[in-house]
């Protein structure tokens, strides 16, 4: 089973790692692949270099992006 879950944010570093401890912490099968892609819209609160220390984790990208509005989160599903 593979799926993948995007999460856009914008300064929201805190609510950003509840959210992702959440993820990781949810029981699945042990076939089960799961992708995380987070897509940083123009963070100016540290956003971009927490996410930086996350890529190690496997099934997990970040994507840097221009603050560009909501909308343009899409990126994430097309990356």
């Amino acid at each position: 089973m593979r799926a993948s879950i995007v999460i856009p944010t914008f300064n929201r570093l805190n609510q950003l790692q509840n959210v992702l401890a959440a993820v990781q912490s949810q029981a699945r099968p042990p076939d089960a692949d799961l992708e995380v892609v987070v897509v940083d819209d123009g963070s100016s609160d540290g956003t971009s270099d927490w996410l930086e220390t996350q890529i190690e984790n496997p099934g997990f990208n970040a994507i840097h992006q221009p603050n560009s509005g909501p909308a343009r989160a899409e990126r994430g599903i097309r990356s």
